[in-house]
């Protein structure tokens, strides 16, 4: 029973479903590597930085400034 449901789905809607969620992470991953870009008082800009392979772990490593900066204060 479980597999008629499965192949009544069309292909082509399971692949708009992961193309979605594929933007939904991407954007996620883009607005949390812009936080920590802010916190270490970089533009959001640089955000773009998460296409180059090993970069999030880079960014990951480096401390944050301490105090106030142009974008706030440190969480």
């Amino acid at each position: 029973m479980g597999a008629a449901v499965v192949n009544a789905i069309p292909v082509h809607s399971y692949a708009a479903i992961l193309c979605l969620l594929y933007f939904a992470v991407l954007y996620l991953l883009v607005v949390a590597t812009a936080k920590r870009l802010h916190d270490l008082n970089v533009s959001h800009w640089f955000s773009f930085l998460i296409f180059i392979p090993f970069s999030v772990i880079v960014l990951s490593i480096i401390p944050g400034k301490d105090g106030w900066n142009n974008y706030g204060e440190s969480p």
